[in-house]
């Protein structure tokens, strides 16, 4: 308590005043008023106007404390003092120290702010509900969320914004039934997904709240988009099973490989045999047409053969030149298995031959794949057409050189056509038109590969509920060739009894080729495996005049056993057989190195024979 007369001299100065402020009363009294902070005496002024007034006031203040200098907050009531005649003398002052209370409430006013600024950044929304239905808080984000006017919060009404959210769910039903149920069971808690129309999904979490009392005052709603999450994870589910499908198809290609191997041995022994058969037996009227059919038969079975073998990626790719309509036809016989009943194929050739340069089996990929394609796109049936056209001029497009030509095969199917916002992506891995679980989104994307790694391109034209058709457009060469293969009345040469040493390991295949080699004038030494290989060479070195080995012998390889004899005799000649070359074969192939590739036929090995024991060399080593 402080008391000053009408010239703010102090008059009075409890202990309460020392305490409070560090002056003492010897210090103070009869001495102007010493509480008023620097830079802030006129407001003296103001205190003695309502001194003498007779006015009494009340406000918050900060002043300052005699000992350190600090200011503190205090809030004060003034009333006048007067003398027994009622005249004003003066005022008296009650000070209370509020300082402890300004910072507590500054504190409170930063954590609010804090706390405010956390709940408008954050990324979930936020709703907070009494127990009357009447919206206490919400936040930016739950407004932007679920799309909700500001007018309608404002109204504070959480019915009205319930029945907005329920409109934009996928199940409002369901939604309103949960809702409802946790507003009747004020101590539940939930946490759920909920999917919207627009395809988002948001989950939800929900808790009761309490009072400082414990008593239930509300419940709060929190709400986060997990749309992005979603589909990183079914991305993720997706690639998993691009990887599964994947290892599948692996796997069922170093099956097809290894039966396609099997049956290589076996078409050979078959086409061997054959030309024995059709040398020793007498001319007979029933036995030529018999020996002709065995071999179309392996003929065409040497074509499935070369199909696995190139399913497996075990053939070496071959480009060369090619009549674009005859792999077409050999497509189109392939299909008989792949298309039901339903499909419906009709063959267009071209009005001119067209010739490419290419690998036939990967061609035949390309088409087969967007053949599979077109066959998905028509689960009820339908028509598919493939055709061959020539296009050339301004029309050609993109031609890498001017004036060229493009060979160009047409697949069209009348099926659902191609969805627009696939249609960007349609080539890219992983990108499947088919339902999920029904396609590995490879196809298009390893046919295009094909078809740019040939010098061409692939377009596509597409209408919903029409129909697709794809254009796979190759260069066109002015060339035609024939296989270098005798035909079957075409008489044999013989050797000259020289010795051959062959090691092959399977029996049939072995014994053919010692039986058609003999029959040929030719002395034989065999082997069944890498080290029998090595052990005939050392016993018959100064007579062997050619090797003739597989490639996949048994103990060591048919490749190292040629390594191992031409450290000692370095121009030894030497037939490979092979049903596969692995690339890193391909470069040790040379003049005196030549491969036979399965199945091959008795006049092929004989006439490859001859050549390198007559005249030094097989010609031009390719794949015969």
């Amino acid at each position: 308590m402080v008391a000053v007369d009408l010239d703010l001299n102090v008059i009075l100065w409890n202990a309460s005043a020392e305490a409070m402020f560090g002056w003492s009363r010897r210090e103070v009294l009869g001495r102007p008023y010493p509480l008023v902070p620097e830079g802030r005496q006129h407001e003296l002024l103001d205190v003695l106007d309502h001194f003498r007034a007779g006015r009494p006031f009340e406000r918050e203040d900060r002043i300052r404390e005699h000992e350190t200098g600090r200011l503190i907050d205090v809030r004060v009531s003034t009333v006048p003092l007067r003398d027994a005649d009622g005249q004003i003398q003066g005022a008296i002052a009650f000070f209370s120290d509020i300082t402890e209370r300004k910072r507590a409430e500054e504190r409170l006013r930063f954590a609010n702010a804090l706390l405010r600024a956390q709940q408008e950044t954050s990324p979930d929304g936020m709703l907070v509900v009494d127990n009357a239905a009447t919206i206490l808080f919400w936040n930016r984000r739950f407004g932007e969320m679920w799309g909700v006017p500001s007018a309608l919060l404002e109204t504070l009404d959480d019915r009205l914004v319930l029945e907005h959210c329920s409109r934009i769910v996928e199940n409002s039903a369901a939604f309103l039934e949960r809702v409802r149920f946790l507003y009747d069971h004020p101590a539940e808690s939930s946490r759920e997904e909920i999917v919207l129309k627009d395809g988002r999904t948001f989950e939800r979490y929900s808790g009761p709240m309490h009072a400082p009392d414990g008593k239930h005052c509300g419940r709060i709603w929190y709400f986060r988009d997990i749309s992005q999450r979603k589909r990183a994870e079914q991305e993720r589910a997706a690639f998993l099973e691009q990887i599964y499908q994947a290892q599948k198809i692996n796997a069922l290609g170093q099956l097809a490989g290894g039966v396609a191997h099997d049956f290589q041995n076996l078409l050979a022994v078959i086409l061997g045999n054959v030309d024995i058969l059709q040398t020793a037996l007498p001319p007979h009227p029933t036995a030529a047409p018999a020996c002709a059919m065995i071999r179309e038969a392996a003929q065409q079975a040497m074509g499935i053969a070369h199909n696995l073998l190139a399913f497996s990626r075990r053939m070496p790719i071959e480009k060369k030149p090619v009549l674009l309509w005859s792999v077409v036809e050999d497509t189109i016989g392939i299909l008989g298995h792949l298309l039901p009943g339903g499909v419906q194929v009709v063959a267009e050739p071209g009005s001119e031959p067209l010739w490419v340069v290419a690998d036939a089996v990967q061609l035949k990929q390309v088409l087969i794949n967007l053949a599979i394609n077109a066959r998905d796109a028509m689960p009820d049936g339908g028509t598919l057409s493939v055709s061959t056209t020539l296009r050339s001029g301004p029309d050609a497009g993109h031609a890498p050189q001017e004036g060229m030509a493009w060979a160009c095969v047409s697949v069209r199917d009348t099926g659902h056509g191609i969805p627009e916002s696939l249609r960007p992506h349609l080539f890219e891995p992983f990108v499947s038109t088919k339902a999920p679980g029904t396609g590995t989104g490879f196809g298009l994307a390893i046919a295009r590969s094909i078809v740019e790694d040939h010098g061409g391109r692939i377009e596509f034209e597409t209408e919903l509920g029409v129909g697709t058709v794809f254009h796979v457009l190759l260069p066109c060469v002015n060339a035609e060739v024939t296989e270098e293969l005798p035909p079957p009345s075409e008489s044999v040469p013989v050797g000259q009894a020289q010795t051959i040493l062959v090691a092959e390991n399977d029996r049939f295949m072995r014994e053919t080729i010692v039986s058609t080699l003999r029959r040929l004038n030719y002395d034989v030494v065999t082997a069944a495996d890498g080290e029998a290989l090595l052990h005939g060479w050392q016993s018959h070195r100064d007579r062997v005049a050619l090797l003739v080995v597989n490639l996949d012998l048994p103990r060591k390889c048919g490749m190292e056993c040629l390594r191992d004899v031409r450290r000692s005799a370095p121009d030894l000649p030497a037939i490979l057989l092979a049903g596969r070359v692995e690339a890193a074969f391909e470069d040790e192939l040379d003049d005196r190195t030549f491969l036979l590739s399965k199945p091959f036929s008795a006049g092929q090995l004989a006439i490859l024979a001859k050549r390198i024991l007559i005249h030094g060399c097989g010609g031009e080593n390719t794949n015969a």
